[in-house]
């Protein structure tokens, strides 16, 4: 989700998240940093989802 955050909070320049980060450091050509701040995004996504999806699917799997 980037532009909720983006358009509420880039009127404040001291507060950011982790994709507005990016993109700004993508705009700016600074690609290694970009890229190292995506991948930090998409490990966090892992730890995140991969457990959930695991308990769903667990769940669904087992009868009732």
């Amino acid at each position: 989700m980037f532009d909720l955050p983006y358009s509420i909070l880039f009127i404040n320049p001291f507060t950011t998240t982790i994709v507005m980060y990016t993109y700004i450091k993508f705009a700016a050509t600074y690609f290694a940093v970009a890229a190292a701040s995506a991948m930090s995004i998409v490990v966090l996504s892992a730890i995140i989802v991969i457990p959930y999806a695991l308990y769903g699917l667990k769940k669904w799997i087992t009868p009732r």
